[in-house]
């Protein structure tokens, strides 16, 4: 079960998914914009990942492969995955593929999640550790969310290095030198007293 309060879970949640109706849904017009009608049975509509979820599992509605998950975006991943634009295709392209996953079986998108995420993580570590430029600009709006999360850490990682390896404290290092630094002064004029 994903974290209640995981913010990046609950946008993943949001995406919307095509689904097709499984029973004559009365009244229900108002979840295709036609509020006071009926969705006949066999109608295609995109409901939010929440709501197909609870949909499909009391078999109302049947889960349609998104086009981000699709025949065509596979083949462009087993081509190439470090020219993808995971951003344009969702920004919890990986989140999201996951909570697809427990709705179909696919093991064939589970491999290819799996193998584009280790793919590109390589990829982005690298860049995380390189100099900034303008092809780690282009790269850092092609990557989902996640991504951009481990490439921050990354960045973040090489800052703390290179702080190290120059004996440069860091923020958290300088604090405690301050209050370490205003604790002994204050002992010192305890003991004047």
């Amino acid at each position: 079960m994903d974290d209640y309060y995981d913010i990046d879970s609950i946008l993943a949640d949001q995406q919307r998914i095509p689904c097709t109706m499984n029973i004559e849904g009365t009244a229900l017009g108002y979840l295709d914009n036609n509020p006071g009608e009926d969705l006949p049975y066999g109608s295609h509509l995109e409901l939010p990942l929440w709501l197909a979820q609870a949909l499909a599992r009391s078999q109302q509605v049947a889960i349609d492969m998104p086009k981000a998950y699709g025949e065509s975006m596979r083949n462009s991943m087993k081509a190439s995955t470090g020219n993808i634009d995971l951003q344009q295709l969702g920004p919890y392209y990986y989140l999201f593929g996951t909570k697809l996953l427990a709705l179909v079986d696919d093991m064939e998108l589970h491999h290819l999640l799996a193998g584009t995420f280790r793919e590109r993580v390589c990829s982005i570590m690298d860049y995380a550790h390189s100099r900034a430029g303008a092809e780690q600009t282009t790269m850092f709006m092609r990557m989902d969310n996640t991504e951009r999360t481990l490439y921050q850490i990354g960045r973040r990682s090489v800052g703390a290095l290179r702080r190290w390896s120059l004996r440069e404290p860091d923020a958290d290092e300088q604090r405690l030198r301050g209050a370490t630094t205003s604790l002994t002064s204050l002992k010192r004029s305890a003991s004047m007293m």
